[in-house]
């Protein structure tokens, strides 16, 4: 996908990497926008946390990386939900990875 990304109050600028909340900028890390991009570029399907690291860090996965990309989703979810213990954009899918939810 290019160009931009809308869901509910979430625009995410693919192109400029940006993104909106209410027309509000959000500002996130490299890794984050990286995060939220591919889950939105593959939105309604669980991707597995091994896929997703490789995405985003560009390296094998390894061992312990389920602890590093929960911290980056938690900081995330922070800066773009309005519940962040109760998503309404990116999902947990327990023993697999997450889900962006279109």
């Amino acid at each position: 996908m290019f160009g931009h990304i809308k869901v509910k109050d979430l625009v995410i600028e693919a192109l400029n990497r940006r993104i909106y909340i209410k027309n509000e900028e959000v500002l996130l890390t490299a890794k984050e926008f990286d995060i939220l991009l591919y889950l939105a570029q593959h939105a309604n399907i669980a991707v597995p946390k091994d896929e997703l690291y490789v995405a985003v860090w560009k390296q094998k996965a390894v061992e312990g990386i389920g602890g590093t990309l929960a911290t980056y989703v938690k900081k995330l979810r922070q800066k773009i939900e309005v519940d962040p213990d109760n998503p309404q954009y990116i999902e947990t899918v327990w023993g697999v990875g997450y889900r962006f939810i279109m």
